[in-house]
């Protein structure tokens, strides 16, 4: 009996060890990536809109930046897209062969290109013959849809006056954007397929203003949708975020105008309506500014750029622990801007007290070609183009110089970082900088991902022409990183167990580390970030021809919950039999005990 209850016991952890691995080979964190990003393709303002014939059952739309387009007359949907006409040429007309399978493209220039209508990739033109030039803007009539353009470069479809769907076009020439975070109505299902599992309880909503057509334009994050559109006055130049409800709307002059609700569309003007005698109506814009401190710096040249810190608004690690327990303070600095200026020169400039803290200049950097810069904590990655002819990026870091004292002060209730004003912080911080070639290419938005604690390590977001690429800030690109011709200050060397890889002359790149997977991206102009109520995870927005908006990983998945995907139900029986083996192995080694009693 004795041996029996053995094999028994065998027998159930045998199975509890086999559930147990076929539910953690199936129940692994998988990488998410894929699962919840998704684009919205667009066309650009369109120049020419035009249709094969009223039997065809799509509509060809020319815009002003060279591009055409091939849309489905009954939805909107955008099948293929090209460019056909280069260097920002608009698209003049469109022309149709006899046999409808090939489309002619006339430029701005009188150029002209051919297509094949079926997939949009280029054709020779041969000896066909092409009619039916267009020159119109709209409206066309395609299978009884009504294709017009209206005003701020929105296509609509429509069937006796009842609109069917809309493209709002005016997307893709956003020069100005933000991001507003409103309280989420309904309460949201863990097992939901889309961005808001990620996003928590918040709705984040993108809007995007374009000065050509004087549009705003409002689309939901985490539902993929576009909420609304607002025609808006030609005094609006920007928007920002504004500290009340609302988003601001901003003037040529950094003036405030009003807000615009996020959620609606509402706007409220910050202008007084009068009369004169003569019954003249007048408008006024009333702001305050207050300058604790008047101050003037002069730079070797004129500024080319302002950038801004990025985040500031978010938690972040004050300091650096390093291997050997000791601790450095980052030199954290609300009020610090980076001054792009002809040279190249970078300069972090406090704007209240107008100090320079920290210059330095580019010498191998072409002063013709575009530089981007972001400021985020207590480092600046910029990337320029040398004269050399590649492409470069550079890493800088600022630390105080303040003296680790140990960790006497937290228990004496000290405050460790004693500054109480502006004009308190130290005016020369340790400043280390690092070179590297970006192998890459070109690159045309720089951005940082952003989480609510800053404890997750930020990656740099780099737009280049394979997509976007996420670097990590705290190992490819510290400027601690030792090699043989680099010199690091002696309080930030490596020590203890602190491990970065050497410095080497080029950026080392990981293509897996593109954050737009499968997707192709087209002129990408603008990258923001913001954070989820997850600490492992920052949602990604890069604007252009194309929007397009992902999660950011620090690793394959996120660190700090259970995948959506991960299976609950083999867990939940798993966990059945195991118990269930449990009492019934039980049940028997007592009814042996028993009878072994009884012998």
């Amino acid at each position: 009996m004795i041996s029996a209850c053995g094999k028994i016991r065998r027998i159930m952890n045998k199975i509890c060890v086999f559930f147990g691995i076929f539910n953690t080979a199936l129940g692994l964190l998988e990488k998410e990536a894929g699962h919840y990003d998704w684009k919205l393709p667009l066309i650009g303002a369109p120049s020419v809109i035009a249709s094969f014939s009223i039997e065809h059952v799509s509509a060809l739309i020319g815009t002003v930046d060279g591009y055409i387009g091939k849309i489905r007359a009954k939805d909107g949907t955008l099948l293929w897209r090209t460019l056909a006409c280069p260097s920002n040429l608009a698209v003049y007309s469109i022309a149709f062969s006899s046999d409808l399978k090939l489309v002619q493209v006339q430029c701005s220039d009188s150029a002209t290109t051919t297509f094949d209508s079926g997939s949009g990739s280029f054709a020779p033109a041969g000896d066909s013959y092409f009619s039916e030039y267009h020159y119109r803007a709209s409206p066309i009539t395609v299978n009884a849809v009504t294709i017009s353009v209206t005003t701020g470069d929105v296509i609509v479809g429509k069937v006796n006056d009842v609109i069917l769907w809309s493209r709002e076009e005016s997307l893709s020439s956003s020069t100005s954007s933000v991001i507003a975070s409103i309280s989420r109505p309904l309460p949201l299902s863990r097992q939901s397929k889309d961005l808001s599992w990620l996003i928590g309880d918040t709705r984040p909503i993108l809007l995007s203003f374009s000065s050509t057509a004087h549009r705003i334009v409002a689309v939901d994050l985490s539902a993929a949708t576009v909420l609304w559109g607002k025609q808006v006055e030609s005094e609006i130049t920007s928007l920002s975020n504004s500290p009340s409800d609302g988003v601001s709307l901003i003037d040529s002059s950094g003036s405030s105008l009003g807000t615009i609700d996020p959620l609606t569309g509402s706007i409220k003007y910050l202008r007084t309506q009068s009369s004169d005698e003569s019954g003249t109506t007048t408008y006024t814009v009333s702001g305050n500014r207050v300058y604790s401190k008047s101050w003037s710096v002069q730079l070797s040249g004129e500024i080319l750029k302002v950038v801004d810190p990025v985040h500031s608004d978010l938690g972040s690690v004050p300091v650096l622990v390093k291997g050997d327990a000791t601790v450095v303070f980052k030199y954290m600095n609300p009020n610090l801007v980076v001054l792009v200026s002809e040279g190249i020169y970078i300069t972090a400039l406090d704007t209240v007290t107008g100090y320079i803290v920290y210059q330095t200049v580019l010498e191998s950097a072409n002063a013709n070609a575009p530089i981007h810069v972001v400021l985020c904590d207590n480092w600046i990655v910029a990337h320029y183009h040398s004269i050399s002819g590649r492409f470069e990026v550079i890493s800088i870091d600022l630390f105080e110089k303040k003296e680790d004292k140990g960790i006497m002060p937290i228990i004496t209730g000290q405050d460790l970082r004693s500054h109480k004003s502006a004009f308190d912080l130290p005016t020369d911080p340790i400043g280390i900088l690092q070179q590297y070639i970006f192998p890459a290419g070109p690159v045309t938005a720089l951005a940082v991902t952003a989480t609510t604690q800053g404890v997750t390590p930020r990656q740099v977001l780099f737009a280049t022409n394979r997509g976007i690429l996420a670097i990590r800030k705290d190992t490819w690109l510290n400027p601690r990183r030792e090699g043989t011709d680099t010199k690091i200050h002696p309080r930030l060397v490596l020590s203890g167990e602190e491990s970065l890889p050497p410095y080497s002359h080029t950026l080392p790149l990981i293509w897996t580390d593109l954050v737009s997977h499968k997707h192709v991206l087209n002129d990408v102009k603008q990258i923001k970030t913001f954070p989820t109520h997850l600490e492992s995870v920052s949602v990604a927005v890069s604007l252009g021809r194309d929007i397009f908006v992902t999660p950011v990983y620090m690793g394959n998945a996120p660190y700090d919950v259970l995948s959506p995907f991960f299976n609950f139900w083999l867990l939940y029986v798993s966990v059945t039999i195991v118990v269930v083996a449990v009492s019934v192995t039980s049940v028997l080694a007592k009814q042996t005990d028993l009878n072994n009693n009884w012998k």
